[in-house]
């Protein structure tokens, strides 16, 4: 899973429903939701807004925050 949606979504933030975790980390999960770093705060307002309960994570890393 982790490598499909890295090379699906290249330098995104990635929400994820449905998780199942080890952890911190993300076994497996649906794409809920895909943005730019801009657009990360007002897809969050969306969810939150849907009531859906989600993970973030970034396919790139940028100081360490939630990477893959």
């Amino acid at each position: 899973m982790k490598c499909e949606i890295v090379e699906k979504y290249p330098d995104r933030w990635v929400a994820l429903t449905d998780c199942d975790m080890d952890g911190v980390s993300v076994l497996a999960g649906k794409v809920c939701a895909v943005c730019k770093d801009r657009d990360r705060l007002s897809e969050e307002i969306k969810l939150i807004d849907a009531r859906i309960t989600f993970e973030w994570r970034r396919t790139t890393d940028i100081e360490r925050a939630y990477v893959f």
